[in-house]
């Protein structure tokens, strides 16, 4: 009775324990790859939050310049908003296209989301 078994269970068992190690195969690399986007994700995110903190910071000084009274034109908001995002660019120069693939954005948008990054740490100066 059991030699009847063997080759239904080798017929059977074989192929079900091929695609179970297949499926569990294909979970660990997709975890994997999880794992490094997340990474990935991660750095960039670091390496902006760095970069605009430290651009901020250093046009702090301008800022407070350029406010005597205390207030700031739009003209001069915007000039030295400007000013912050050329830097945080040239800063970011060498991980910008990895940045924004990172992101999953274009050029354009890393910009805008360097501005509103600005515009976020300005406000924190504030409080």
């Amino acid at each position: 009775m059991f030699a009847a078994l063997v080759p239904v269970l080798i017929k059977v068992g074989i192929p079900a324990a091929a695609a179970g190690l297949s499926w569990l195969v294909a979970r660990v690399a997709a975890l994997a790859k999880a794992r490094t986007q997340s990474e990935v994700l991660q750095r960039a995110i670091a390496l902006l939050e760095q970069a605009v903190t430290t651009q901020v910071d250093a046009l702090e000084q301008s800022f407070r310049r350029a406010a005597e009274d205390g207030k700031l034109t739009a003209g001069e908001r915007k000039q030295i908003k400007d000013e912050a995002v050329r830097r945080v660019r040239l800063q970011l120069e060498q991980h910008f296209g990895w940045i924004g693939r990172a992101f999953g954005l274009g050029s354009q948008q890393l910009v805008d989301l360097i501005s509103d990054k600005i515009e976020q740490r300005v406000l924190a100066l504030k409080r």
